[in-house]
């Protein structure tokens, strides 16, 4: 096999930048690595009694075995790509693509696609080793075999078209405007940008998870009103079934202009949950987006099993209301007199941020606090 490589002194001197660039990259995470493997087991003073050890421990071994992997990965892929371009294969898949006496564009989309496909052939152990060995280990994986591969060729359908419209974009660009394609090619990009990013959350998410509308509308409408005051104005506020192939916990945003939402992991939402961190206190009225008075701060306090949860004073320099619940045993409900609306509660005494409305009479509900009574 003709390579229709030839070495020159260019060429030599990108291979020696190209290795002294992986060899930097691997080391710092080598270094990474070395340095959880030393000190990894030590919890940092601001989060000692809040974390627990083992849990610590585990998170520092699941970030060094993920670690590794990355690494491993990242200088295998910085071997094989230059020993794919000095091979010769790539000169020889194109003349096989032009013996077909194929259009331009047609040509150039095929050729691209088969590199595409080769380099998704290589790294496919490294993500099957990831999903069915790291993650199990640590029991973070549910993924079955059926999803992994549905989702795999749901992937390739997907990624072959969104890569057939902008090669062929490109590849037209280029036929038409020989002098100035590299311009219009830009902008083709952009543009094609955007509207993978509208179409993303309303089109190509969906086809791999199932999305529905948060059922909390307390918690929707606090994160669409802090989301609102950090100008990120959303069209809806979801959860994901993201159980179906994992127990991370996550959230995060897309789309643009009516496509844009915010996305919580059913995860999430659960682990909060379980570990009462969320809690839900109160009437809220109606016209809580009308009538706020902005942030207030909360504090917890525990003493002799009595914790009180009370509010900062107020901008007119009364104290709002105050929470008291006594005794405080797991699971076990307390009766609560408040006027509030939600608090985020960790398992230690936190200051901690809420959102309050105009303050109502007083009201009554049950709180469950099931770690507070721990600390």
């Amino acid at each position: 096999m003709n390579t229709g490589v030839q070495l020159n002194y260019l060429l030599v001197l990108f291979l020696v930048l190209y290795i002294l660039a992986a060899s930097v990259r691997a080391g710092l995470h080598a270094l990474n690595i070395s340095h959880l493997r030393l000190r990894g087991h030590e919890i940092p003073r601001e989060f000692s009694g809040i974390v627990d050890k083992e849990k610590f421990e585990e998170i520092q071994n699941y970030t060094i075995a993920t670690g590794r992997l990355g690494v491993l990965r990242g200088l295998s892929l910085d071997i094989f790509l230059p020993a794919l371009v000095l091979s010769g294969f790539l000169p020889w898949l194109s003349g096989a693509i032009a013996s077909r006496d194929l259009t331009f564009v047609l040509s150039g989309i095929l050729f691209f696609f088969g590199c595409y496909v080769l380099i998704g052939l290589f790294e496919l152990p490294f993500d099957l080793f990831q999903t069915f060995r790291v993650e199990k280990r640590f029991s973070f994986s549910t993924i079955t075999w059926s999803t992994w591969a549905a989702d795999l060729v749901k992937s390739v359908l997907v990624s072959a078209l969104l890569l057939g419209i902008l090669l062929a974009g490109i590849f037209s660009l280029i036929r038409l405007t020989p002098d100035g394609w590299w311009l219009w090619a830009w902008l083709f990009f952009i543009v094609f940008q955007l509207l993978v990013s509208w179409l993303y959350p309303v089109v190509i998410s969906p086809l791999f998870n199932k999305f529905a509308p948060v059922k909390d509308s307390v918690l929707a409408r606090d994160i669409a009103s802090l989301a609102d005051r950090a100008g990120f104005r959303v069209k809806g506020i979801d959860t994901m079934d993201a159980i179906r192939r994992s127990r991370h916990s996550n959230a995060y945003f897309t789309g643009i202009g009516k496509s844009k939402r915010i996305v919580l992991f059913d995860t999430l939402l659960k682990d909060l949950k379980a570990e009462g961190f969320y809690v839900q206190m109160m009437n809220i009225d109606d016209g809580l987006s009308q009538a706020r008075l902005g942030d207030i701060a909360l504090s917890i306090t525990e003493e002799e099993h009595k914790v009180t949860i009370e509010t900062a004073p107020s901008a007119s320099g009364n104290r709002m209301a105050a929470l008291t619940a006594s005794p405080v045993k797991k699971s076990e409900p307390s009766s609560i007199t408040a006027t509030m609306v939600t608090a985020y509660v960790s398992n230690r005494s936190a200051a901690i941020p809420a959102q309050s409305p105009t303050l109502s009479p007083v009201s009554y509900t049950h709180l469950t606090l099931p770690t507070i009574s721990s600390v």
